[in-house]
């Protein structure tokens, strides 16, 4: 598990029976114990927002973010994102016979509090696709 997901569900961190913070380095031999009291969500909900797309066809979509809008739901932000707006919009698309990707599509994300372009993939092939492309960086 990364820090944010640790962070994500409340996460007590303990180091040898005392409290650590989650950035403390562990030492060989060390005995780590980790308690979450809030298990974080993994449903994606579908919220009707509106979207800025510049570019759809029947496998891909391009959607201009606009600043200010989380690209993925994450602590505090559960809702009000590009990902549930996208998830709306592709299940209209899934209930006329389109296989949903998984979270929503999106491959990579923007920053909060940076504008512009997102693509996502409107079926599970070619999600698997753009997601190989941005691992090997081959993407322009």
């Amino acid at each position: 598990m990364t820090r944010s997901q640790l962070k994500a569900r409340s996460a007590q961190i303990y180091v040898g029976g005392l409290p650590a913070k989650l950035s403390r380095p562990l030492k060989a031999g060390e005995i780590l114990v980790v308690e979450w009291t809030e298990e974080a969500s993994s449903e994606l909900l579908p919220e009707n927002l509106p979207l800025s797309v510049i570019y759809e066809d029947e496998r891909v979509i391009v959607l201009d973010k606009a600043q200010g809008m989380v690209t993925h739901p994450g602590h505090g932000n559960h809702t009000g994102t590009l990902a549930n707006a996208l998830l709306y919009r592709l299940m209209a698309a899934s209930a006329a016979g389109a296989a949903m990707p998984t979270r929503a599509g999106i491959v990579h994300r923007l920053d909060k509090d940076t504008s512009g372009l997102i693509i996502a993939a409107k079926d599970a092939e070619a999600q698997a696709f753009l997601a190989a492309q941005f691992k090997e960086r081959l993407t322009r």
